[in-house]
């Protein structure tokens, strides 16, 4: 086998496991955001998550890996959309928040 024809094999099996990796990655994210939204008793829209940023970091024991952001859509009574924000390095969760939302009460107030 050339070793061009072995470069474009290995280049190719990479850009599958980075494929891999990222689904795998924003399977994960979805599951952190439909936890976060169960907890808090939100509804997730659309029922997906968007990657937003990609890049180089470190995780905890300083080895170089990626750093993926994702964001997400949830509503509280229906009527508005507020974001969430998750974070995963090396596939882990690192940070996730969400959007201030306003609360109604039974009465349909604010409060």
């Amino acid at each position: 086998m050339p070793l061009s024809d072995m470069l474009v094999f290995l280049l190719l099996i990479a850009g599958v496991v980075f494929w891999w990796s990222g689904s795998k990655c924003k399977e994960f994210a979805l599951t952190e955001a439909r936890r976060l939204c169960r907890f808090d008793e939100l509804q997730l829209l659309d029922q997906t998550v968007e990657q937003i940023q990609l890049r180089l970091s470190r995780n905890r024991a300083g080895s170089v890996c990626f750093r993926r952001e994702y964001i997400f859509e949830f509503t509280y009574s229906g009527d508005r959309r507020y974001q969430g924000r998750i974070t995963l390095i090396s596939g882990k969760v690192t940070q996730s928040d969400l959007d201030v939302y306003r609360v109604y009460s039974e009465d349909g107030g604010e409060s």
